[in-house]
């Protein structure tokens, strides 16, 4: 329908990246000392042919994970010159006694180009944290020469494009206090081997935060992890293709903070049954076995902020859960957890993301929810949930985005929820929800995506709903809903996405186009919608999806003034008088394999049809037979195409039409459908729809 469902799983992994590089960034950073020295000659000299190394190029540095993880990219060697003391470039720190350059910090500099081996950074002896993240190394490998760094206590090449083995030289680096080897966005990756790893653990005696997110260690077995530092405060293992057991013993680590391990299908982990006593923080499982059961146990993890477990856990959600007083963002989404939500999550008073979506939860939402007067967002769709919504939700003003669609909920909506003034997202879709649609939804002034459709909503939309003037989304379809369409949706002219079909709405359009500058997705198809079709609809330089059919429009289309209309659906009822359709100034296009097309519904009654084409254009056509407007797809009938410019269509019989495409090529002139075409069609009786799907290509 042209609106879409944000699901958890985005949002999960956004913000434990967040909070990930908010660890790793502080104990990477080094403090800008000042310089009671210049920098050595040497040394300058050795950053400025570093920095000749190196190209700037501007895809060489993603700017979203850029801007949130480090800064918004730039190119911090620019300030690097001759003449200049280079403890004062940006990125270098120096130490503030003799003057040797301890840190560089070159992440999200637009770095492109090859990592030599003999690199001049080499040269820096006394370097104490190197940061390279986010550049564009052209799958070099890390240079053993790396070793060279024996002061290095920070290191940080994360999504760097380095290819290839991690060299075994990198656990020659005993001081390393945080390695970050992590891949966030490419395909590219790093090696891990098995020897390599045990050298790094046995080695690195005072590591406290390991990232190593995307590196390939499938040769790697899981206990080895348990020979880590006992100092480790923060291990990010996402997407590293460990498989077997992992030793739920790692979650007794007595300085652990923060744990990530998801992606991992062939990976197993238990969560401790009982004597969970640990400083986690953060903890995130996910595409893994973590034991079906969530146990009672995880009520022992009182410094918890942040639990997302999307691992098949089943049964339902212990009532320990509220012992957790310093939650922040709870995701358990994407499970099998079922039951009551348990009333005991209400005392999670500091909560501001809770997440409980596709599991298979019933009965009513606790009124007591109302409690989590923090929330900002509420996720509960997908389950077997039912009842009516509680008013108790108006209680949660701090409320941005609220999602119970797909659920079993009937009665009205609460009329106090439209005291949720902060609410930019509400979507209550696919349930059994009835009434008229309050007037009191109109209060929500910040409120970008509206969707209510699939429930049993009659009466008119409300006038007021013209108020809601941030609107981009707006789906009623597959309701009871009548009258006239409420002009004021014409002052909603930020709307992308507008689907008011199947409902019973009568009378002609009454909005005009030139509000809708920014519509990409219409529908009004199945209802009662009369009069002529305005030419305005025709203008809409966005609109892409047009769907009008199955309602009693009357008149003719001469020509579509703007170019990026992918689909049109018209079925013109009966008594319309449309006859022909002109193309020759349209250019249809869609991005599913860069192939224009136009597709038609049109009904038995008028035709013939005539398709008129001014130019010469390669032409799919697909003729498709409806019974009684029940979609036969998989049925053989017969269909006709001009073989040549300007003849009348021929016969092609039994085409499976639903799922075979045939070139025309450059077809010139015109061609007709015609009642002769529907009489050959054996076993359709008179009541039947052809779907003629055109497709314009060259």
């Amino acid at each position: 329908m042209g609106i879409f469902t944000v699901l958890c799983t985005p949002l999960c992994l956004l913000f434990f990246f967040l909070c990930l590089k908010a660890a790793f960034s502080s104990s990477i950073h080094a403090s800008s000392l000042s310089a009671a020295h210049l920098c050595s000659h040497e040394e300058a000299l050795a950053l400025l042919q570093f920095k000749a190394s190196f190209s700037i190029n501007f895809i060489a540095s993603n700017p979203d994970l850029c801007e949130h993880y480090y800064t918004k990219p730039y190119s911090k060697t620019e300030s690097w010159k001759e003449g200049i003391d280079c403890c004062s470039w940006d990125g270098v720190s120096c130490e503030n006694v003799i003057g040797h350059v301890i840190a560089l910090d070159l992440s999200c500099s637009l770095l492109f180009g090859t990592f030599p081996s003999n690199s001049t950074l080499f040269l820096l002896k006394n370097l104490q944290s190197l940061n390279l993240a986010f550049n564009d190394f052209r799958l070099s490998k890390i240079p053993p020469e790396i070793s060279q760094f024996t002061r290095l206590k920070h290191l940080d090449v994360s999504s760097s494009r380095f290819l290839g083995q991690v060299p075994a030289e990198i656990a020659h680096l005993p001081k390393l206090v945080s390695l970050n080897l992590s891949n966030h966005y490419d395909s590219s990756h790093l090696i891990l081997e098995t020897t390599t790893f045990k050298n790094l653990v046995h080695n690195l005696s005072e590591v406290r935060e390991l990232d190593l997110r995307g590196v390939n260690m499938t040769s790697v077995n899981p206990r080895f992890f348990m020979n880590l530092s006992s100092s480790l405060t923060t291990l990010d293992l996402f997407n590293s293709g460990l498989r077997g057991n992992f030793p739920n013993s790692i979650f007794h680590f007595p300085n652990l903070k923060n744990f990530y391990l998801s992606g991992e299908p062939n990976l197993t982990i238990d969560l401790p049954s009982s004597n969970w006593s640990s400083p986690l923080q953060r903890l995130y499982l996910g595409d893994m076995d973590c034991g079906r059961r969530l146990p009672e146990s995880i009520g022992d993890l009182k410094s918890l902020q942040y639990l997302c477990l999307i691992c098949n856990l089943e049964v339902s959600i212990p009532a320990s859960i509220g012992k957790l007083r310093q939650l922040t963002s709870l995701y358990l989404c994407l499970n099998n957890l079922s039951g009551e939500i348990p009333s005991s999550l209400a005392n999670l008073t500091q909560l501001s993301d809770l997440d409980l979506s596709n599991n298979q939860f019933s009965g009513p939402i606790p009124t007591s929810i109302g409690n989590l007067r923090q929330l900002t967002r509420l996720a509960l769709y997908s389950n077997d949930l039912s009842g009516e919504i509680p008013s108790s939700l108006a209680n949660l003003t701090q409320l941005s985005d609220l999602d119970l669609s797909h659920n079993q909920f009937s009665g009205l909506i609460p009329a106090s929820i439209g005291n949720l003034r902060q609410l930019t997202r509400l979507a209550l879709y696919s349930n059994n929800l009835s009434g008229e649609i309050p007037s009191s939804l109109t209060n929500l002034s910040q409120l970008t995506f509206l969707h209510l459709s699939n429930n049993q909503f009659f009466g008119p939309i409300p006038a007021s709903i013209g108020n809601l003037q941030q609107l981009t989304g707006l789906a009623l379809y597959s309701n009871n809903l009548s009258g006239q369409i409420t002009p004021s949706l014409a002052n909603l002219t930020q709307l992308s996405d507008l689907d008011l079909s199947h409902n019973q709405f009568s009378g002609p359009i009454p909005f005009h186009a030139i509000r809708f500058s920014k519509l990409m997705h219409l529908d009004l198809s199945y209802n009662l919608l009369n009069g002529t079709l305005p030419p305005w609809i025709f203008t809409l330089p966005l609109l892409e999806y047009f769907y009008l059919n199955h309602n009693q429009f009357q008149g003719q289309i001469s020509q579509f003034q703007q170019n990026s209309l992918t689909h049109i659906d018209l079925v013109i009822c009966v008594g319309a008088i449309l006859s022909s359709f002109e193309l020759q100034a349209s250019d249809f296009r869609t991005t599913l394999r860069n192939e224009p097309f136009l597709q038609l519904f049109h009904s038995l009654y008028v035709y013939p049809l005539t398709v008129s084409l001014s130019w010469k254009r390669n032409l799919f056509v697909r003729v498709e037979l409806r019974k009684d407007d029940a979609d036969v797809r998989r049925q053989p009938s017969e269909a006709m195409y001009p073989r040549e410019p300007g003849l009348s269509l021929q016969k092609w019989a039994h085409m499976q039409v639903a799922e075979e495409l045939f070139l025309l090529p450059y077809l010139l002139g015109s061609f007709q459908l015609s009642e002769p075409f529907l009489q050959k069609s054996n076993g359709w009786m008179n009541h039947c729809w052809i779907n003629l799907l055109i497709t314009l290509k060259g």
